[in-house]
């Protein structure tokens, strides 16, 4: 049976608590000299009654009063990464599950009820997806936290954006050389850098979840512009645009700020430094569908790889390029001409009054089809290519400008040894003993025995091949080298 607290101790000072043997105490501040109601007590200016209580009266909590308050969060994978619970602002923040039943109990749930309630959402827990621009709550309880969106509506109708318009024009410039000559920039219409970079924004946005080359602009000068483009796109979204550096080069490998991220940027700094290991990074992370997103202090999760890259550096070596790269677009940015600097201030003001057109111009433009692995070929430069010959080792190098592929022939591992030796500098013969040569020929060229146990390089030469005369080339099965009768 339900039992209340009579009328006419409404709007009183009470005070209600629970016994040791479960029934309910309530205290009402009494008036002077009144006497307490049928079944009320009273003591020390205070009426007492007691109120029997079961586990059926316990409050019935539904499952979208708990969602409205804390929330149980897995990876696409299934594993708990955490909880979060709303503040009176509205937001979710992330708390431990103790502190969660704690700010339950503050709000009048008892420790029972606040320890179903996190039963109970465990039960029914939310997985976090990254899905850039849309929806908050795609079904199934999946919940797309923080994921960028747009920052405007595009403009109704088509409108002039010359601001935008003279950004990408000056960044992509050193493009211009190279675009008309490509078959398949002159099949998709992007003749300039300034097309190029348009289209690279657009299919960022439109297709986030598309490979894109890997940007490096670089400029010996001060105050060239380069890195107004990362800034300029930060403008179209409400977030997903974060520095990126300290993830490329951290050897701890966390990255956990790039879970919703769509434009990641390198600014000022030489990752070149970090080499090889920030490379292969660049290479992962460009081109693998999957990103592994690793936090201090939760486990490791992988999510859909929503990451685009742009880097900006005073110098070339800032971002190491090895040769035969397939993912890095090398632009050099141009001074800017005498009196055309804009002030920081003024430049953003107008790209935020021209963004809602801009926008509108990059969801309506024609986007190239696809023609290899990334949504957008990669452009190769002069510029690309120096930063390749620069990280190319000495024998690499040697053997570029000493061997010619001739099938059938073969040079002597001994020979192909002392004329290396005669090709280094003096400092750096020490560094290359005849085992680190043999471990570093390259997979393109044949490596092996041949005839009295000695080792010979395969279907190379000193001099160019002659054409008249067809030699059998070299094979390699299982280690041993043959040749086709």
């Amino acid at each position: 049976t339900e039992e209340r607290i009579e009328k006419e101790y409404h709007g009183r000072e009470t005070f209600i608590s629970k016994n040791k043997d479960g029934r309910i105490v309530a205290k009402v501040k009494a008036e002077k000299d009144e006497e307490p109601l049928p079944g009320w007590g009273k003591s020390k200016g205070w009426l007492e009654k007691m109120f029997q209580y079961s586990e059926e009266d316990k409050k019935e909590i539904d499952s979208s009063e708990i969602d409205e308050l804390t929330r149980c969060l897995i990876t696409p994978q299934g594993v708990e990464t955490g909880w979060v619970l709303k503040s009176i602002q509205g937001d979710w923040n992330q708390h431990p599950v103790t502190r969660v039943m704690s700010a339950l109990r503050s709000v009048g749930y008892s420790k029972d009820e606040a320890d179903c309630m996190c039963g109970a959402a465990t039960f029914r827990p939310w997985k976090i997806v990254n899905i850039p621009f849309g929806p908050e709550y795609p079904g199934k309880r999946q919940w797309n936290l923080g994921a960028p969106q747009l920052s405007m509506r595009p403009a109704a109708e088509e409108g002039p954006h010359p601001t935008w318009d003279r950004i990408l024009n000056h960044c992509g410039e050193d493009l211009n050389t190279y675009l008309p000559n490509l078959g398949w920039a002159v099949e998709s219409n992007i003749l300039t850098g300034y097309d190029y970079l348009l289209t690279w924004i657009a299919c960022m946005i439109r297709e986030p979840f598309q490979s894109l080359p890997y940007l490096f602009l670089f400029s010996t000068e001060q105050n060239t512009g380069k890195s107004i483009l990362h800034e300029s796109i930060s403008l179209l979204m409400t977030n997903g645009v974060v520095s990126a550096d300290r993830a490329l080069t951290n050897p701890s490998d966390f990255n956990g700020e790039l879970a919703n991220a769509v434009l990641c940027y390198i600014e000022e700094k030489d990752i070149g430094k970090a080499g090889a290991t920030a490379y292969n990074k660049i290479k992962d992370w460009t081109t693998s569908p999957e990103l592994w997103i690793r936090r201090m202090r939760t486990d490791a999760y992988k999510q859909p790889n929503t990451t685009h890259w742009i880097q900006v550096a005073n110098n070339r070596e800032a971002c190491p390029i090895f040769p035969g790269d397939t993912r890095i677009t090398v632009i050099h940015v141009n001074e800017l001409e005498p009196g055309h600097e804009i002030p920081k201030s003024k430049l953003l003001a107008l790209l935020k009054e021209e963004a809602p057109f801009f926008l509108r111009t990059l969801l309506n433009l024609t986007l190239p089809k696809v023609y290899g692995r990334l949504r957008l070929p990669v452009v190769d430069t002069w510029h690309k290519e120096r930063s390749e010959t620069s990280n190319k080792t000495s024998l690499e190098n040697f053997i570029e400008e000493r061997l010619f592929e001739s099938p059938g022939e073969k040079i002597l591992f001994k020979d192909f040894y002392e004329k290396f030796s005669e090709y280094l500098d003096g400092d750096e013969k020490y560094h290359w003993s005849k085992q680190r040569v043999a471990k570093s020929i390259p997979e393109k060229i044949m490596y092996g025995v041949w005839g009295a146990n000695r080792r010979h390089l395969f279907n190379v030469d000193w001099e160019p091949p002659n054409e008249s005369e067809e030699k059998t080339p070299y094979k390699m099965s299982n280690g041993k080298v043959y040749q086709d009768d």
